[in-house]
Protein backbone atom coordinates (compact mmCIF):
# COMPACT_ATOMS: atom_id res chain seq x y z
CA UNK A 1 0.00 0.00 0.00
CA UNK A 2 3.00 2.11 0.49
CA UNK A 3 4.39 1.78 -3.20
CA UNK A 4 4.79 5.24 -4.94
CA UNK A 5 1.61 6.50 -7.29
CA UNK A 6 4.83 5.54 -10.22
CA UNK A 7 4.15 2.53 -9.63
CA UNK A 8 0.51 1.90 -10.11
CA UNK A 9 0.95 4.30 -13.23
CA UNK A 10 3.51 2.00 -14.79
CA UNK A 11 1.51 -1.35 -13.83
CA UNK A 12 -1.69 0.20 -14.98
CA UNK A 13 -0.19 0.63 -17.99
CA UNK A 14 1.44 -2.94 -18.65
CA UNK A 15 -2.27 -4.39 -17.76
CA UNK A 16 -3.84 -2.27 -20.44
CA UNK A 17 -0.76 -2.98 -22.94
CA UNK A 18 -1.74 -6.46 -21.83
CA UNK A 19 -5.73 -7.00 -22.46
CA UNK A 20 -5.20 -4.88 -25.43
CA UNK A 21 -2.70 -7.14 -27.66
CA UNK A 22 -3.57 -10.59 -25.71
CA UNK A 23 -7.18 -12.16 -25.83
CA UNK A 24 -6.26 -15.66 -24.16
CA UNK A 25 -5.46 -12.93 -21.19
CA UNK A 26 -8.25 -10.52 -21.43
CA UNK A 27 -10.55 -12.42 -19.62
CA UNK A 28 -8.74 -13.76 -16.77
CA UNK A 29 -6.84 -10.69 -16.10
CA UNK A 30 -10.20 -8.78 -16.15
CA UNK A 31 -11.81 -10.95 -13.33
CA UNK A 32 -8.87 -9.83 -11.28
CA UNK A 33 -9.38 -6.31 -12.44
CA UNK A 34 -13.37 -6.73 -11.31
CA UNK A 35 -12.81 -8.54 -8.65
CA UNK A 36 -10.41 -5.76 -6.40
CA UNK A 37 -12.64 -2.90 -7.74
CA UNK A 38 -15.89 -4.46 -6.05
CA UNK A 39 -13.63 -5.90 -2.58
CA UNK A 40 -13.41 -2.91 -0.86
CA UNK A 41 -15.55 -1.65 1.67
CA UNK A 42 -14.80 1.29 2.99
CA UNK A 43 -10.87 1.91 2.34
CA UNK A 44 -10.26 3.11 -0.77
CA UNK A 45 -6.89 3.74 -0.72
CA UNK A 46 -5.88 0.34 -0.61
CA UNK A 47 -3.34 -0.62 -3.29
CA UNK A 48 -4.80 -3.13 -5.43
CA UNK A 49 -8.31 -1.07 -5.62
CA UNK A 50 -6.01 2.16 -6.83
CA UNK A 51 -4.59 -0.05 -9.21
CA UNK A 52 -7.97 -1.67 -10.97
CA UNK A 53 -9.47 1.62 -10.93
CA UNK A 54 -6.83 3.08 -12.40
CA UNK A 55 -6.85 0.63 -15.42
CA UNK A 56 -10.52 1.16 -15.82
CA UNK A 57 -10.19 4.75 -15.58
CA UNK A 58 -7.32 5.16 -18.46
CA UNK A 59 -9.48 2.75 -20.50
CA UNK A 60 -10.45 4.41 -23.78
CA UNK A 61 -14.03 3.80 -25.64
CA UNK A 62 -12.35 1.44 -28.29
CA UNK A 63 -10.29 -0.54 -25.71
CA UNK A 64 -10.49 -3.85 -25.67
CA UNK A 65 -11.09 -3.93 -21.72
CA UNK A 66 -14.31 -1.68 -22.89
CA UNK A 67 -15.85 -4.52 -25.43
CA UNK A 68 -15.29 -7.41 -22.83
CA UNK A 69 -16.73 -5.52 -19.97
CA UNK A 70 -19.85 -4.63 -21.65
CA UNK A 71 -19.70 -8.19 -22.83
CA UNK A 72 -19.94 -9.85 -19.39
CA UNK A 73 -22.32 -7.03 -18.36
CA UNK A 74 -24.49 -7.50 -20.88
CA UNK A 75 -24.22 -11.25 -20.31
CA UNK A 76 -25.36 -10.99 -16.85
CA UNK A 77 -28.36 -8.88 -17.26
CA UNK A 78 -29.54 -11.17 -20.38
CA UNK A 79 -28.37 -14.68 -19.98
CA UNK A 80 -26.40 -15.04 -16.70
CA UNK A 81 -26.77 -18.81 -16.90
CA UNK A 82 -24.49 -18.76 -19.51
CA UNK A 83 -21.86 -16.87 -17.57
CA UNK A 84 -19.22 -19.14 -16.37
CA UNK A 85 -17.57 -16.06 -13.83
CA UNK A 86 -17.92 -16.43 -10.65
CA UNK A 87 -18.14 -12.18 -10.21
CA UNK A 88 -21.88 -12.91 -12.31
CA UNK A 89 -23.46 -12.41 -8.37
CA UNK A 90 -21.81 -9.04 -8.12
CA UNK A 91 -22.57 -7.61 -11.24
CA UNK A 92 -24.56 -5.06 -10.14
CA UNK A 93 -21.91 -4.06 -7.92
CA UNK A 94 -19.66 -3.92 -10.98
CA UNK A 95 -21.34 -1.12 -12.85
CA UNK A 96 -22.13 0.31 -9.70
CA UNK A 97 -18.44 0.89 -9.33
CA UNK A 98 -17.34 1.32 -12.75
CA UNK A 99 -19.54 3.62 -13.55
CA UNK A 100 -17.99 5.57 -10.92
CA UNK A 101 -14.74 5.67 -12.99
CA UNK A 102 -14.99 5.08 -16.21
CA UNK A 103 -18.94 6.17 -16.73
CA UNK A 104 -18.47 6.20 -20.97
CA UNK A 105 -17.61 2.95 -20.55
CA UNK A 106 -21.32 1.64 -19.48
CA UNK A 107 -23.70 4.02 -22.06
CA UNK A 108 -24.74 0.63 -23.68
CA UNK A 109 -25.37 -0.93 -20.23
CA UNK A 110 -27.33 1.52 -18.53
CA UNK A 111 -30.43 1.40 -20.63
CA UNK A 112 -30.82 -2.69 -20.22
CA UNK A 113 -31.56 -2.05 -16.31
CA UNK A 114 -34.82 -0.86 -17.35
CA UNK A 115 -34.96 -4.76 -18.57
CA UNK A 116 -34.59 -5.61 -15.04
CA UNK A 117 -36.93 -3.29 -13.69
CA UNK A 118 -39.70 -4.77 -15.45
CA UNK A 119 -38.60 -8.48 -14.92
CA UNK A 120 -41.79 -10.70 -13.57
CA UNK A 121 -39.36 -11.70 -10.64
CA UNK A 122 -39.77 -9.74 -7.49
CA UNK A 123 -36.32 -10.42 -6.14
CA UNK A 124 -34.66 -8.64 -9.82
CA UNK A 125 -36.80 -5.80 -9.23
CA UNK A 126 -35.56 -5.53 -6.29
CA UNK A 127 -31.90 -5.18 -7.06
CA UNK A 128 -32.40 -3.05 -9.87
CA UNK A 129 -34.14 -0.54 -8.23
CA UNK A 130 -31.46 -0.46 -5.65
CA UNK A 131 -28.68 -0.35 -8.65
CA UNK A 132 -30.57 2.48 -10.08
CA UNK A 133 -31.46 4.66 -6.95
CA UNK A 134 -27.60 4.89 -5.93
CA UNK A 135 -26.84 5.57 -9.42
CA UNK A 136 -29.21 8.34 -9.60
CA UNK A 137 -27.71 9.69 -6.21
CA UNK A 138 -24.11 10.08 -7.55
CA UNK A 139 -23.60 13.59 -7.34
CA UNK A 140 -22.39 15.45 -10.61
CA UNK A 141 -23.25 12.47 -12.66
CA UNK A 142 -26.53 13.35 -13.60
CA UNK A 143 -27.88 9.88 -14.46
CA UNK A 144 -31.76 10.77 -14.27
CA UNK A 145 -30.93 13.18 -16.67
CA UNK A 146 -28.63 11.82 -19.33
CA UNK A 147 -30.77 7.88 -18.97
CA UNK A 148 -34.88 9.62 -18.68
CA UNK A 149 -36.14 6.32 -19.45
CA UNK A 150 -34.28 4.48 -16.81
CA UNK A 151 -35.83 7.11 -14.58
CA UNK A 152 -39.00 6.94 -15.45
CA UNK A 153 -39.07 3.37 -15.16
CA UNK A 154 -38.24 3.58 -11.56
CA UNK A 155 -40.50 5.97 -10.83
CA UNK A 156 -43.02 3.37 -11.74
CA UNK A 157 -41.43 1.03 -8.89
CA UNK A 158 -43.05 3.97 -6.35
CA UNK A 159 -46.44 1.56 -7.16
CA UNK A 160 -44.91 -1.54 -8.01
CA UNK A 161 -46.95 -4.46 -6.96
CA UNK A 162 -44.46 -5.73 -4.69
CA UNK A 163 -44.45 -3.92 -0.89
CA UNK A 164 -40.77 -4.45 -0.50
CA UNK A 165 -40.03 -2.93 -4.20
CA UNK A 166 -41.78 -0.01 -2.92
CA UNK A 167 -40.38 0.40 0.35
CA UNK A 168 -36.60 0.18 -1.50
CA UNK A 169 -37.65 2.82 -4.25
CA UNK A 170 -38.55 5.05 -0.82
CA UNK A 171 -35.17 4.22 0.95
CA UNK A 172 -33.99 5.71 -2.38
CA UNK A 173 -35.75 8.50 -2.79
CA UNK A 174 -33.96 11.13 0.15
CA UNK A 175 -30.54 10.07 -1.30
CA UNK A 176 -31.81 11.15 -4.91
CA UNK A 177 -33.15 14.15 -3.32
CA UNK A 178 -29.85 15.22 -1.53
CA UNK A 179 -27.89 15.14 -4.64
CA UNK A 180 -29.98 16.31 -7.31
CA UNK A 181 -32.34 19.20 -5.12
CA UNK A 182 -33.40 20.97 -8.09
CA UNK A 183 -35.15 20.12 -11.03
CA UNK A 184 -38.10 18.43 -12.55
CA UNK A 185 -37.01 15.01 -11.46
CA UNK A 186 -36.86 15.97 -7.59
CA UNK A 187 -40.01 17.55 -8.46
CA UNK A 188 -41.42 14.28 -9.48
CA UNK A 189 -39.39 11.89 -6.64
CA UNK A 190 -41.40 14.37 -4.00
CA UNK A 191 -44.77 13.36 -5.67
CA UNK A 192 -44.66 10.02 -5.94
CA UNK A 193 -43.18 9.97 -2.16
CA UNK A 194 -46.16 11.90 -1.37
CA UNK A 195 -48.08 9.24 -3.12
CA UNK A 196 -46.92 6.26 -0.85
CA UNK A 197 -48.28 8.06 2.07
CA UNK A 198 -51.64 6.56 1.91
CA UNK A 199 -50.86 3.48 0.56
CA UNK A 200 -52.68 0.50 1.46
CA UNK A 201 -49.72 -1.02 3.05
CA UNK A 202 -48.58 0.39 6.97
CA UNK A 203 -44.84 -0.48 6.43
CA UNK A 204 -44.84 1.34 3.69
CA UNK A 205 -46.42 4.43 4.85
CA UNK A 206 -44.44 4.00 7.35
CA UNK A 207 -40.79 4.06 5.14
CA UNK A 208 -43.45 6.98 3.33
CA UNK A 209 -43.16 9.09 6.27
CA UNK A 210 -39.20 8.70 6.79
CA UNK A 211 -38.47 9.53 3.06
CA UNK A 212 -40.93 12.42 3.57
CA UNK A 213 -39.34 13.59 6.55
CA UNK A 214 -35.86 12.91 5.66
CA UNK A 215 -36.44 15.10 2.13
CA UNK A 216 -37.56 18.31 4.45
CA UNK A 217 -34.52 17.75 6.61
CA UNK A 218 -31.93 17.58 3.91
CA UNK A 219 -33.08 21.23 2.45
CA UNK A 220 -35.72 22.96 4.65
CA UNK A 221 -36.34 25.79 2.42
CA UNK A 222 -36.83 23.73 -0.39
CA UNK A 223 -39.52 21.62 0.68
CA UNK A 224 -43.16 21.84 -0.83
CA UNK A 225 -45.87 22.93 2.14
CA UNK A 226 -48.24 20.06 0.39
CA UNK A 227 -45.73 17.52 1.51
CA UNK A 228 -45.05 18.60 4.65
CA UNK A 229 -48.94 18.85 5.25
CA UNK A 230 -49.44 15.51 3.65
CA UNK A 231 -46.99 14.21 6.62
CA UNK A 232 -48.67 15.50 9.36
CA UNK A 233 -51.90 13.64 8.16
CA UNK A 234 -50.45 10.48 9.59
CA UNK A 235 -50.33 11.55 12.59
CA UNK A 236 -54.03 10.00 12.57
CA UNK A 237 -53.09 7.12 10.64
CA UNK A 238 -55.54 3.92 11.49
CA UNK A 239 -51.93 1.96 12.30
CA UNK A 240 -50.48 2.84 15.97
CA UNK A 241 -47.03 2.32 14.18
CA UNK A 242 -47.61 4.73 11.47
CA UNK A 243 -48.66 7.31 13.81
CA UNK A 244 -45.92 7.11 16.36
CA UNK A 245 -43.10 6.83 12.99
CA UNK A 246 -44.98 10.72 11.98
CA UNK A 247 -44.78 11.53 15.63
CA UNK A 248 -40.84 10.82 15.89
CA UNK A 249 -39.96 11.81 11.84
CA UNK A 250 -41.71 15.15 12.39
CA UNK A 251 -40.18 16.32 15.28
CA UNK A 252 -36.54 15.50 13.88
CA UNK A 253 -37.71 17.60 11.05
CA UNK A 254 -39.32 20.48 13.76
CA UNK A 255 -35.56 20.44 15.59
CA UNK A 256 -33.99 20.27 12.34
CA UNK A 257 -35.71 23.62 11.47
CA UNK A 258 -35.44 25.49 14.68
CA UNK A 259 -31.28 24.78 14.51
CA UNK A 260 -31.71 26.07 11.11
CA UNK A 261 -33.26 28.98 12.44
CA UNK A 262 -30.55 29.52 15.28
CA UNK A 263 -27.63 29.69 12.80
CA UNK A 264 -29.96 32.35 10.98
CA UNK A 265 -29.50 30.03 7.64
CA UNK A 266 -33.17 29.98 7.36
CA UNK A 267 -36.03 32.02 9.00
CA UNK A 268 -39.01 30.94 10.85
CA UNK A 269 -41.79 29.49 8.85
CA UNK A 270 -45.59 28.83 9.04
CA UNK A 271 -45.44 25.74 7.83
CA UNK A 272 -42.82 24.03 9.73
CA UNK A 273 -44.34 25.88 13.43
CA UNK A 274 -47.93 24.25 12.19
CA UNK A 275 -46.19 20.82 13.14
CA UNK A 276 -46.15 21.20 16.68
CA UNK A 277 -50.22 22.71 16.29
CA UNK A 278 -50.75 19.52 14.40
CA UNK A 279 -49.48 17.68 17.50
CA UNK A 280 -50.95 19.97 19.86
CA UNK A 281 -54.52 18.96 18.13
CA UNK A 282 -53.93 14.84 18.84
CA UNK A 283 -55.04 15.62 22.55
CA UNK A 284 -58.97 15.87 21.12
CA UNK A 285 -58.66 12.46 18.84
CA UNK A 286 -60.09 9.09 21.18
CA UNK A 287 -58.73 6.84 18.45
CA UNK A 288 -54.96 8.15 19.37
CA UNK A 289 -55.08 6.94 23.35
CA UNK A 290 -51.05 7.40 22.92
CA UNK A 291 -51.41 11.06 22.55
CA UNK A 292 -53.49 11.70 25.29
CA UNK A 293 -52.58 15.02 27.06
CA UNK A 294 -50.69 13.34 29.94
CA UNK A 295 -47.87 12.64 27.24
CA UNK A 296 -48.08 15.53 25.44
CA UNK A 297 -46.49 17.73 28.45
CA UNK A 298 -43.65 15.39 27.77
CA UNK A 299 -43.78 15.58 24.12
CA UNK A 300 -43.74 19.42 23.86
CA UNK A 301 -41.19 19.43 27.21
CA UNK A 302 -38.72 17.19 26.01
CA UNK A 303 -38.50 16.29 22.59
CA UNK A 304 -39.76 19.27 20.89
CA UNK A 305 -36.41 21.58 20.57
CA UNK A 306 -33.23 20.54 20.35
CA UNK A 307 -31.26 20.10 23.60
CA UNK A 308 -28.40 22.73 23.22
CA UNK A 309 -31.51 25.40 21.94
CA UNK A 310 -31.54 28.74 24.31
CA UNK A 311 -34.76 29.94 25.95
CA UNK A 312 -34.79 32.74 24.13
CA UNK A 313 -35.03 30.67 21.01
CA UNK A 314 -37.56 28.22 22.43
CA UNK A 315 -39.38 31.57 23.43
CA UNK A 316 -39.76 32.83 20.31
CA UNK A 317 -40.82 29.34 18.60
CA UNK A 318 -43.67 29.51 21.09
CA UNK A 319 -44.30 32.71 20.21
CA UNK A 320 -44.81 32.54 16.35
CA UNK A 321 -46.50 28.81 17.19
CA UNK A 322 -48.58 30.88 19.60
CA UNK A 323 -49.61 33.44 16.95
CA UNK A 324 -51.13 30.07 15.00
CA UNK A 325 -53.57 28.78 17.55
CA UNK A 326 -56.81 28.30 17.14
CA UNK A 327 -59.29 28.29 20.54
CA UNK A 328 -58.98 24.60 20.14
CA UNK A 329 -54.91 24.97 20.29
CA UNK A 330 -55.49 26.95 23.55
CA UNK A 331 -58.12 25.09 25.06
CA UNK A 332 -55.45 21.71 24.79
CA UNK A 333 -52.66 23.71 25.93
CA UNK A 334 -54.53 25.15 29.11
CA UNK A 335 -55.67 21.26 29.75
CA UNK A 336 -51.75 20.03 29.75
CA UNK A 337 -50.87 23.41 31.85
CA UNK A 338 -53.24 22.55 34.51
CA UNK A 339 -52.62 19.22 34.53
CA UNK A 340 -49.01 20.06 35.00
CA UNK A 341 -49.96 22.88 37.94
CA UNK A 342 -52.05 19.84 39.63
CA UNK A 343 -49.39 17.78 39.72
CA UNK A 344 -46.86 20.60 41.14
CA UNK A 345 -49.34 21.24 43.92
CA UNK A 346 -50.10 17.08 44.43
CA UNK A 347 -46.65 17.04 45.32
CA UNK A 348 -46.51 20.30 47.55
CA UNK A 349 -48.81 18.57 49.45
CA UNK A 350 -46.71 15.09 49.42
CA UNK A 351 -43.78 16.62 50.42
CA UNK A 352 -45.35 19.30 53.00
CA UNK A 353 -47.03 16.03 54.63
CA UNK A 354 -43.97 14.02 54.81
CA UNK A 355 -41.97 16.78 55.98
CA UNK A 356 -44.67 16.86 58.93
CA UNK A 357 -44.42 12.97 59.53
CA UNK A 358 -40.68 13.45 60.33
CA UNK A 359 -41.04 16.09 62.65
CA UNK A 360 -43.60 13.79 64.57
CA UNK A 361 -41.41 10.73 64.76
CA UNK A 362 -38.37 13.00 66.08
CA UNK A 363 -40.79 13.79 68.72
Amino acid sequence: DDHNDSLINAMSSMMRDILNESEDASQKLLEVILRNLIKRKKDTTCASYKLAKSVIETCGQEDELNSIVCKFLSSCIYDRDAVGCGLKEYYHEIIFEVFQCAPHMLLAIIPSLIEELLADQVDVRLKAVNLAGKLFALPNHHVAQKFHDLFVEFLKRFYDTSVDVRISALQCAKAFYAANPFGRESLEIITSVEGRLLDFDDRVRMHAVTAACDICCSNPMLVPVKLLAAVTERLRDKKISVRKRALQKLMETYREYCKKCCDRSMSTSDHFEEIPCKILMLCYDKECKEFRSQSMELVLGDNLFPSELSVKERTNHWIHMFSLFSSLHEKALNTILIQKRRLQNEMKNYLAIRKKLKVKCKN
